[in-house]
């Protein structure tokens, strides 16, 4: 699979919980990672310098979806995958690879992760 995938993920507060995402999908080799910040301007996680931080205070969680790939879009010469992804979830190893692969060996629009009944992610696969 050569498509890039850029993840994003809006947070507000809650840090500790971003930061462990972050530190997960970069231990799994994810490579770019956006955080778009809903909450108040200049309040980071704290995460490596290659994460970018976009102020999104004043928008709805629909249009920082929205925006993420809109400059993914805007950034990209051709397919890239982008992964929109809540700030509290604990994944596994594989987790962003195994969606991308769905996502494009399906000719999927979108895939989502399932959930089981206390809500924790399933594998993706």
């Amino acid at each position: 699979m050569s498509e890039p995938t850029i993840i994003a993920i809006p947070f507000r507060s809650e840090h500790p919980l971003t930061e462990q995402l972050v530190h997960q999908l970069q231990d799994d080799g994810c490579g770019t990672i956006w955080l778009f910040n809903n909450g108040e301007p200049g309040d980071w996680p704290n995460c490596p310098d290659d994460v970018r931080v976009i102020e999104a205070r004043h928008l709805q969680l629909y249009e920082i979806w929205n925006e993420a790939i809109r400059m993914v879009n805007g950034l990209m010469a051709g397919p890239a995958n982008v992964c929109i992804l809540n700030n509290d979830l604990t994944i596994k190893p594989g987790f962003v690879h195994n969606l991308a692969e769905t996502l494009r060996n399906y000719d999927f629009a979108a895939v989502s992760p399932a959930l089981d009944a206390a809500g924790h992610v399933n594998d993706a696969s």
